[in-house]
């Protein structure tokens, strides 16, 4: 319960922008959207996880831009919007975030979203592996085994 009550307090911090309230902490806003989007501690509301994903994104976080992007690319509590959810997708990738340059590399790999481009795709899937990213040194493991990129992850 205690952690409940924490959960809730940060909640309300983080809310507080909305409320007209001052300056918060990205941070805060990317933690309490998590809440809000799992309802691990805090009521469950994908709206309301979506605004803070999106203050924090356009404050500059990476990992909010990377859920934002998710969440828009699966039309999750927002309309399904494949071209803003590449622009955050693309913005997070900029700052070295890990899990978006995977996700980056495997559309280059796919086309579609974007050009196909294999040797782009693979820049950002081994810079993402050599960041330390688990599922980025797979993809790697099996571009030297196979000579192909695998897609399972994405």
């Amino acid at each position: 319960r205690e952690r409940e009550r924490n959960v809730e307090t940060a909640g309300e911090i983080s809310s507080a922008p909305f409320r007209g309230g001052g300056g918060q902490s990205t941070t805060a806003q990317l933690v309490c959207g998590m809440a809000r989007l799992s309802g691990n501690g805090l009521e469950k509301d994908v709206s309301k996880a979506v605004d803070m994903f999106t203050r924090a994104a356009e404050a500059g976080l990476a990992d909010a831009q990377f859920f934002l992007a998710l969440l828009e690319f699966q039309g999750l509590g927002v309309k399904q919007d494949r071209e803003a959810a590449m622009k955050w997708l693309k913005k997070a990738a900029e700052q070295n975030h890990s899990a978006s340059l995977l996700h980056l590399g495997l559309l280059y790999h796919e086309g579609g979203q974007v050009d196909r481009d294999d040797g782009k795709a693979r820049e950002l899937i081994v810079r993402a592996a050599d960041m330390g990213l688990a599922d980025a040194c797979f993809e790697v493991w099996c571009t030297i085994l196979t000579g192909k990129i695998h897609t399972h992850t994405h």
